[in-house]
């Protein structure tokens, strides 16, 4: 079988009209309803009495191509024995313009200009051919009265009077009886002065507006029965059905009120007149299906279709694979369901897509892709024009969307699989648009997603939505719904905070549950703060507001950022929690703070060092009773006195500026939130897998969450952006091994921009802060996968060590011999001091001019200890000074 070909050139495919040859894209259907016609033709020349219904009927969604397909339909017969009626369009007749007096009036037209046109002496047969027309045409009229609408009836006024019931109003009924007669004999009259041997009577879109179309299928059925008139019908069938129900429900209210048989007997009856009406005014033999060009394509294998656009031609599953690479959609699996989704739009919205993305000027500009599916975003209450304007708002509208339609679970990927096509509509438009804004320089909205859709999309699997009854302003219970209104998770807040709120949630639901020291959900309980706890003669060292008390700068800052307060809203009891949700929330908030992509804009470091300063202070966030009616949310600051004078956050400026190159590396990357989606799953479940160990400090736990979160965005971005997937896709629990092997993997076998999302993930500096800093193969793996150049921040401040001395609620920290974390540290490096024969006159206190030299000398024999920073002698005089204090000889 040859292969058939489409050819759809979106420069002249934007407004209905009639196509030929390949251009045409309803070829085979429109090959079926050139033969129905042909038939109809060849039947007028046989005499039958009966009535008949024949009407061809063409269904296609809006969209679909339907104006074009019976303007083409009609360019077939142009020049044949069918005299054409111009398309009659019901919307845009009046509402006095009965659509019969409509067909009647452009058969006039035509039969009159064609006598008109000929000689009209007494003599000549056309004047007796005018007199018979006019013969006809006025015993038609006297019959057009007795339509609903046309005429003012027959009132109880008039059948009072004897010479009128004589006179017109016998003769009115009897008129109004034999219309059907009298039309067809108009129509056989008109066709006999045209020459022709049928009128072809064409209704496009009767559907749109029922109250117009009603009158169509009423007009068709009561009068259109003769094999003069072919009747072609567009619209859908579904509207069809909806405005037949609606018109027979009113003939048979007086059922539904009288009856008392319960709805379900009446809709049976109502369902069986809705069919038998479709079936005679409709019938099924007479109908064509305008498929979408998937359905097409599904159908079968020897069809081609190709988009001609300004680029080129190309075949269709090409030119869409080609878009999709636009918005970041690149694995084969995922591309796939898109282009089957698209393929089954209606053609005039594909056709929309291809013509926004030829009008994109520059590589960086934003498709207005949104504008296709602006009706179906509306009709689902997103407010797209609102997002457009603020980007902050873009998981907050999506994060609404999907809880308010309850499909979080299954769409927070945004991919158009749902069965709702409305949904999968809005889903794809969200999917591009959120392609499109996170490339213009809001890259935190990479970790806004983390947040507010993948976070709270996988707690849905124990938190569950609530019962309409439940979810109340007095009440509170265990369920998505609560935690979002209770976290303002659908509020463009501060992030840290509501993740905070998250946080407290969650130890409220644990504490709920009976399991108020368990790890989960990324949150790590610790033990009480040495203020709050209950026994003062309790070993202090292992908390963590003793182990950071002498700790300073970006160290102090690394340490506290994921450290927030969970309180008892009956009970002066507090827990703190770390969470590397609350450090992802951090990392989202710092990427807003700046717009500048210079790496010494001094504003802009201004800026992270006071954004760094105030996320990282502690703040206590009150956990919900779940028993309890009318909880009111309640945040404060801790120890908001001392935090002037013992528990400031001043950083020394480094980790600002590394975060300012950091962004700078983002390099505009095209993420497809389905990726991102996948990467908020498998590290949630990864979590799940790190359980706490008995003698564990926070160090070990949280470096292995880190790992593991980089494991998953690795993993994702190799199986969405490479061919082969040579790496092991298991959780890293507490081997950093997997995400070694998988790193040196790829590390050579890839392009530069390849990978270029996860080596921008993977390189902040805001993570590889809290990396054991002994981890050398692990260091070195991401060095080289990252490509950094120079020696990176985490090699001077790793938070680690202090991180490891702080205890889990409920275990044992075997890191700690007596001592407080300061004492350890400096412990530390005086061991590796006289590890490596390092003398000891170098640590000497002396004048301005020695200590500058042996600083420089420390500096360069000793950078892997002390750092080459602008903190480095910091670190020397607290070494030198701790030496001195304690009299240390070696």
């Amino acid at each position: 079988m040859p292969q058939q070909q489409i050819i759809i050139d979106i420069s002249k495919s934007n407004n209905a009209k009639e196509f030929q040859g390949s251009a045409l894209i309803h070829q085979n259907e429109l090959s079926i309803a050139q033969s129905w016609v042909k038939e109809r033709i060849a039947s007028v020349d046989l005499e039958k009495s009966e009535r008949l219904h024949e009407t061809i009927t063409i269904l296609g969604s809006r969209g679909s191509g339907k104006t074009s397909f019976l303007l083409s339909l009609i360019k077939k017969f142009e020049n044949s024995d069918i005299a054409i009626i111009d398309i009659i369009d019901p919307t845009l007749i009046e509402d006095k313009g009965h659509v019969f007096l409509n067909v009647i009036a452009s058969i006039k037209k035509l039969v009159e200009h064609k006598l008109d046109e000929d000689e009209c002496s007494p003599m000549d047969s056309s004047f007796h051919l005018k007199l018979s027309w006019e013969s006809k045409l006025k015993r038609l009229a006297h019959g057009l009265p007795s339509i609903d609408g046309v005429g003012t009836g027959l009132n109880e006024q008039s059948w009072q009077d004897p010479e009128f019931i004589m006179d017109r109003g016998i003769m009115a009924i009897s008129a109004a009886r034999d219309l059907e007669k009298n039309f067809h004999l108009f129509l056989e009259e008109g066709l006999r002065i045209l020459k022709k041997k049928a009128f072809m009577v064409v209704f496009d879109d009767i559907d749109i507006d029922f109250k117009k179309g009603w009158p169509v299928l009423e007009t068709i059925r009561k009068y259109f029965t003769t094999s003069k008139l072919i009747t072609i019908v567009s619209g859908e069938l579904r509207l069809f059905s909806l405005g037949i129900r609606k018109n027979l429900n009113q003939d048979l209210q007086y059922a539904f009120d009288r009856y008392a048989k319960g709805d379900d007997y009446l809709e049976g009856i109502m369902t069986e007149m809705e069919s038998q009406y479709l079936q005679k005014v409709l019938k099924a033999e007479r109908r064509v299906i305008l498929r979408t060009l998937g359905e097409k394509k599904g159908s079968s294998n020897f069809l081609n279709i190709k988009i001609r656009t300004n680029t080129g031609e190309d075949n269709i599953e090409h030119a869409y694979e080609s878009l999709l690479l636009n918005f970041g959609i690149k694995n084969k699996y995922q591309s796939k369901a898109f282009c089957s989704f698209l393929l089954n739009l209606p053609l005039r919205t594909q056709i929309r897509l291809f013509a926004l993305s030829e009008k994109r000027p520059t590589e960086k500009s934003i498709f207005g892709v949104e504008q296709a599916f602006i009706s179906e975003l509306f009709e689902r209450r997103f407010e797209i024009n609102k997002v457009l304007g603020n980007p902050n708002l873009l998981n907050i509208e999506i994060l609404d969307l999907l809880t308010r339609e309850r499909h979080l679970n299954e769409g927070y990927q945004l991919q158009p699989t749902s069965e709702k096509h409305v949904l999968n509509c809005c889903l794809a438009a969200l999917s591009f648009t959120y392609s499109n804004i996170v490339k213009q320089n809001n890259s935190f909205l990479v970790f806004d997603y983390f947040i507010r859709i993948g976070y709270v999309r996988n707690l849905l699997s124990s938190l569950g939505y609530s019962d309409d009854a439940q979810d109340s302003q007095n009440s509170i219970s265990p369920s998505v719904n609560s935690l979002i209104k209770f976290c303002g998770l659908k509020q463009d807040g501060i992030l840290r905070d509501i993740t905070g709120l998250v946080t407290a949630y969650l130890r409220g639901y644990l504490n709920f549950q009976g399991q108020g020291s368990a790890v989960w959900a990324g949150t790590i309980p610790l033990k009480a703060l040495g203020d709050f706890q209950k026994d003062k003669r309790d070993n202090l060292v292992d908390r963590v507001d003793h182990v950071f008390q002498d700790v300073r700068g970006d160290l102090r800052i690394l340490g506290l950022i994921p450290l927030t307060i969970s309180k008892f809203s009956i009970k002066n009891e507090r827990i703190p929690s770390y969470s590397i949700y609350t450090l992802l929330s951090t990392i989202a908030e710092l990427l807003k703070m700046t717009d500048s992509n210079d790496d010494n804009n001094k504003d802009d470091e201004d800026i992270l060092l006071k954004g760094l300063q105030e996320l990282s202070q502690i703040r206590t966030y009150t956990m919900p009773e779940f028993s309890s009616k009318g909880l009111d949310q309640e945040e404060e600051y801790l120890w908001t006195e001392e935090e002037s004078t013992g528990f400031e956050t001043i950083g020394h400026g480094r980790l600002a500026r590394e975060i300012m190159k950091w962004k700078k590396r983002f390099e505009y990357p095209i993420v497809a939130p389905y990726l991102l989606g996948k990467i908020s799953t498998r590290f949630f479940y990864a979590l799940d897998s790190i359980k706490p160990k008995a003698d564990q400090g926070l160090g070990s736990i949280f470096h292995s969450q880190i790992v593991s979160f980089m494991n998953a965005v690795l993993i994702e971005d190799i199986k969405e952006n490479l061919s082969f997937q040579q790496i092991n896709i298991n959780n890293t629990v507490y081997s950093d091994n997997i995400l070694i092997n998988n790193l040196s993997k790829v590390k050579h076998a890839v392009d530069h921009y390849d990978l270029k999302f996860s080596r921008w993930i993977l390189s902040c500096p805001l993570l590889t802060g809290y990396l054991d800093p002994n981890a050398d193969k692990l260091l070195k793996a991401l060095d080289d996968f990252c490509l950094r150049e120079g020696r990176p921040f985490h090699y001077e401040a790793s938070v680690f060590l202090s991180l490891q001395m702080v205890s889990l609620r409920g275990y044992t920290n075997k890191n700690h011999t007596g001592g407080n974390s300061f004492q350890k540290r400096m412990e530390s490096i005086i061991n590796a001091l006289r590890s490596r024969n390092i003398p000891r006159d170098l640590f000497e206190i002396g004048s301005l001019a020695e200590t500058r030299e042996r600083n420089d000398a420390i500096r360069e024999s000793l950078n892997d200890v002390f750092g080459n920073d602008d903190y480095t002698s910091t670190k020397i005089r607290e070494v030198r000074e701790y030496i001195k204090d304690n009299n240390i000889k070696w």
